[in-house]
């Protein structure tokens, strides 16, 4: 059974077990290929407020299906689930509550009114569908959802059934609004139904005064509040990769990076950083004291670049002396502890912060043989710590025929530190490296998604 195949039989069981555990649900978009293909993500209505009962529930049922939950975001009325089905994303959005910033626009009554049975699912019928769809797209960006066949989709619907449409809307939007949407649906006036964003979510505030009273001001902060919790949590990830010279570090990220920018993948992280060694916070220090010395300043390796790209390139020059490497080290200290700030908005923000090179290579690094090691160590717990620092493991040997920069005694001497400083922190992965870029990409994407779904509480290992 291909992995498509499993996501097919996954789906199927994920319904079979809602239906077992006397969940009542629908499937509000997206269903005319369910179970066999899921549009984009799957987004289910629950038509119970338990929402903590459910979650647990919900959770449940993912573990009995043998898959791994790699991140939840919990937001006013709606779960947001990305799981990991045999090597395949699944996202689905559990939605507890119709709502716009905690002003709900459709209720359960209304959808239980309009709900129907597809190949063994219950979802919406046509004219619920498209209301749904309308309202969530215009009350969050004041658009119509356009791309694909979105036009074509709600026309369609509203035709075949403008009742289930109106009923949908009808306890927060005025009779003569919800007709007025279904006009201009109709006519494709999607630019007047635009203009008519603010007339509605003005509505739908004064419904749910209406219906709610104080209670609508109590969600409102309510809502305030969870969305200011899912903003500072962090969910985003700090990674490095660390290696001798000529290992293929920087090639590695880059091939990381884009296989986590690939569709699916795009929503674990909502974008990727490849940095260098450090944030860049502040500049060069071999600028700093260039314009400081008025140029008599000059960085030895620019004295003959040619020598640098042969043979041993880099073994050219003598290792720093002490002094140094100590200002060299204290200099890119300070940068990477102001990039606490960046990394806490980056994580908030849910990106991926991956170096080809850490803090760790002062360690190693032919230049900094000369460095006080109580330095170092004092120094590394000032920069941020990398939720995973990832040792590419290569045949010394091999990597000095691909790209022999360094003489292949200095290749070892550096592996054989790497190896120590990987016994000593657990954020440390071993890579196997002779498997190529393919394989060793696929290995470090495999231990960033186990460490995402550590964090929930579940493992890899035991699904």
């Amino acid at each position: 059974m291909d992995i498509q195949d499993l996501v097919i039989e996954f789906n199927k069981n994920l319904f079979l077990s809602l239906e077992e555990k006397n969940v009542d649900y629908t499937v509000l978009r997206g269903y005319e290929n369910l179970p066999a293909k899921v549009s984009h993500d799957l987004d289910i209505y629950i038509f119970q407020n338990e929402g903590d009962c459910f979650e647990k529930t919900f959770q449940d049922i993912i573990v009995e299906l043998g898959a791994a939950i790699v991140k939840v975001r919990k937001l006013y009325g709606v779960l947001k689930y990305i799981i990991l089905v045999n090597d395949e994303f699944v996202l689905i959005d559990v939605i507890l509550k119709l709502n716009f910033k905690s002003f709900i626009y459709s209720d359960a009554p209304a959808l239980l009114r309009n709900k129907k049975n597809h190949n063994d699912i219950d979802v919406l019928k046509e004219g619920a569908e498209a209301a749904v769809v309308l309202m969530k797209e215009l009350l969050m960006h004041k658009k119509v959802k356009s791309w694909g066949n979105a036009y074509e989709r709600l026309v369609f619907c509203v035709d075949k059934d403008e009742a289930g449409f109106c009923d949908a809307l009808s306890n927060y939007l005025s009779e003569e609004l919800i007709i007025k949407l279904v006009n201009n649906i109709k006519n494709r006036e999607w630019k007047n139904i635009e203009l008519n964003a603010n007339e509605i979510r003005y509505s739908i505030i004064k419904s749910n005064w209406k219906k709610y009273k104080f209670r609508s001001i109590i969600e409102c902060i309510r809502w305030f509040c969870i969305s200011l919790k899912d903003r500072v949590r962090p969910c985003g990830f700090l990674a490095a990769v660390i290696g001798p010279d000529g290992s293929g570090k920087t090639t590695l990220v880059n091939e990381v990076c884009s296989s986590l920018e690939q569709a699916g993948h795009g929503e674990v992280f909502i974008k990727t950083n490849h940095l260098s060694m450090n944030f860049k916070i502040l500049p060069n220090l071999s600028t700093v004291l260039s314009i400081l010395t008025f140029n008599r300043f000059k960085k030895r390796n620019d004295s003959d670049l040619s020598a640098f790209q042969g043979y041993y390139s880099g073994m050219q020059e003598q290792p720093n002396s002490k002094l140094r490497s100590i200002v060299y080290i204290l200099w890119y200290t300070i940068d990477l502890c102001i990039g606490h700030f960046v990394v806490r908005k980056k994580k908030a923000s849910s990106e991926l912060m991956f170096f080809a090179r850490y803090y760790y290579d002062y360690y190693y690094q032919r230049n900094n043989m000369n460095a006080p090691k109580f330095l170092l160590q004092i120094c590394q717990y000032l920069v941020p710590k990398p939720d995973l620092v990832f040792y590419i493991d290569r045949d010394a040997e091999d990597i000095f025929a691909c790209k022999p920069e360094l003489s292949l005694n200095e290749i070892k001497r550096q592996q054989g530190i790497i190896q120590a400083l990987a016994k000593t922190y657990s954020n440390f992965r071993c890579i196997d490296g002779s498997v190529g870029i393919d394989g060793s990409t696929k290995q470090i994407v495999g231990h960033i998604v186990n460490e995402l779904v550590l964090r929930n509480g579940f493992s890899l290992t035991s699904n």
